[in-house]
């Protein structure tokens, strides 16, 4: 399991790195900023909240959730652009749903993400936005009852998180996300009902800071700009004048 972490992670940060390389030169939203370095532009975030379990189906679909536990988290996470990222979490907790002894399902899960900043990509990178929207999806090796038999296996990982800048350096986030994996790797008073697939939902609110480099670099400077637009209008007026010389 191991061996399966490392990959993701190693495929996670690969991945978002070439986006980052081949996105950039095409004219996209961040076209206008210059990359920073590999140590600039991280984040380190605690947080808590609650989870809950589901099984037999999906959405409408389903038949039966266990009672709501908690967790805690902390996760690290690089951004390659204002819209790329990655990131790797460690989540820990408990799922309530108890065996006939009573007993509670300790859970970790250490996984990988890719990370998208919806707010940059469709209303372009701003230093003072004061919410973010981003998505990310990614997978990682989800253990249920810990130190007791513990079960363990691969999980997808998807969701949202809600980012609310406090300043330059701090943020507040509600993080809200969905596990999903085979239902032979639930707690034990669900794995022999879940069938083939098991979920596990959480919400959860939690700090970040940003340290070392926090923002971008624009790519040219407002005056740049100013002198590139006004050589292009002198060209356009002198295109004009010669079509009316010739035309004469």
């Amino acid at each position: 399991m191991k061996r399966v972490l490392l990959s993701i992670v190693i495929a996670v940060f690969t991945v978002g790195g070439l986006c980052a390389q081949e996105n950039s030169a095409e004219g996209l939203r961040w076209s206008d900023v210059t990359g920073n370095n590999f140590w600039s532009n991280w984040e380190i975030n605690v947080g808590g909240g609650v989870n809950a379990t589901a099984w037999h189906g999906i959405g409408n679909k389903q038949k039966s959730t266990g009672d709501v536990g908690w967790q805690v988290e902390g996760s690290l996470t690089k951004w390659f652009n204002p819209i790329v990222g990655a990131r790797v979490q460690f989540v820990g907790g408990r799922l309530n749903a108890s065996d006939d002894d009573g007993r509670k399902s300790n859970w970790i899960i250490p996984h990988a993400d890719a990370v998208l900043n919806l707010s940059n990509w469709i209303g372009g990178y701003r230093e003072d936005r004061v919410y973010y929207a981003k998505l990310f999806a990614g997978g990682g090796v989800s253990i249920v009852n810990v130190n007791d038999n513990a079960s363990s296996g691969f999980a997808a990982t998807a969701g949202l998180i809600n980012t609310f800048r406090v300043c330059d350096f701090l943020d507040i986030n509600l993080e809200l996300k969905g596990f999903l994996n085979a239902g032979h790797d639930m707690p034990r008073a669900i794995a022999p009902l879940a069938g083939k697939y098991g979920q596990i939902y959480s919400a959860t609110v939690g700090l970040t800071y940003r340290f070392n480099k926090r923002g971008w670099d624009r790519a040219y400077t407002q005056e740049e700009v100013d002198t590139y637009l006004a050589a292009i209008a002198a060209l356009e007026v002198g295109l004009i004048e010669a079509q009316r010389t010739e035309a004469k």
